[in-house]
């Protein structure tokens, strides 16, 4: 089976969901356009797709070395091709297809995560790994409990016989209390000249409280969750590791969502979908609300299909 009756056979989106080849570097090979892509890169897809579909693409494996030998003399020397007959021939192109893989595997790690990123990527293969971290950073959180406005307000103050001497003749003096109510005072000037406290008018000016919108959505981990979100529109990709509840603006933004196998929660208003059972997810979210997809929906929809 030749590069051709691949691409025949097979639709490029489903070739790429099955190699995990971008549809861009697919169209690349079957043009025999080389170029803007390494020497490593090109025979590691090569030897996929050959290993994938059972097929023998020594031609483009020729035109593809003809092309680098011209283009990148440089890198001739450190890319070695043994296409020989016999057990001999065959154990080295193992050996040639194995190094190349290594080497595949080996850039793409390097070139799409860096060294933090790598280790926030850990939990998506070992959530246990992070129980002992988890559990030692939980000691050094210093935890701050609010009290309620209310209860500082609950106790009045009573003005002694220095303060009602200090607001004769009608001259009032204000009590604030460091807080964001504020208790104003209303004093009344008697016939003997005398001020007595009536009442207390309490007037809240509080700040407006910012609560989730309709078009929020909030993903809860159960102890530390990685998850993956791509913008269905403009493409854009981000990933994060997480042990503390995040949210999620929706506005006129679709999202592609996908998790690890850890526990984890997705709330919209009253909303609440639990997630406990041990396996990656994915999920495309809107204004409309939630909605769970497989994993090749989720890829057909512009989802990564490796991160």
């Amino acid at each position: 089976m030749q590069l051709n009756d691949i691409f025949e056979d097979n639709s490029i989106k489903t070739i790429s969901s099955r190699t995990n080849i971008s549809e861009e570097n697919l169209k690349k090979l079957l043009e025999m356009d080389f170029e803007g892509l390494k020497r490593i890169k090109t025979f590691g897809f090569i030897s996929i797709l050959e290993r994938e579909f059972k097929a023998n693409l020594s031609a483009i494996k020729e035109d593809a070395n003809e092309y680098y030998s011209e283009h990148y003399k440089d890198e001739h020397a450190s890319m070695p091709v043994a296409f020989t007959d016999g057990k001999e021939g065959k154990s080295k192109l193992f050996l040639f297809i194995v190094w190349v893989l290594l080497g595949y595997a080996s850039w793409y790690f390097f070139t799409q995560y860096d060294q933090k990123r790598l280790g926030e990527w850990i939990p998506f293969v070992d959530e246990q790994m992070f129980e002992s971290f988890i559990a030692d950073e939980a000691k050094d959180d210093n935890v701050t409990k609010e009290i309620p406005i209310s209860k500082s307000l609950d106790s009045k103050t009573v003005p002694t016989e220095t303060e009602k001497s200090q607001i004769k003749n009608t001259k009032v003096e204000n009590f604030q209390i460091e807080n964001p109510k504020i208790v104003e005072k209303k004093v009344l000037a008697v016939e003997n000249n005398e001020t007595t406290i009536l009442s207390d008018n309490i007037e809240e000016k509080t700040s407006q409280s910012q609560s989730m919108t309709q078009s929020t959505i909030l993903l809860i981990p159960i102890n530390r969750l990685w998850f993956g979100l791509v913008n269905s529109e403009t493409k854009d990709r981000d990933h994060f590791s997480v042990s503390e509840p995040y949210e999620i603006e929706m506005g006129k933004n679709t999202w592609l969502l996908a998790t690890s196998s850890a526990e984890f929660s997705l709330t919209k208003e009253n909303n609440t979908q639990n997630f406990n059972d041990a396996k990656e997810h994915y999920f495309k979210l809107d204004k409309d609300g939630i909605q769970e997809l497989s994993k090749s929906e989720y890829v057909a929809q512009g989802g990564w299909a490796q991160w």
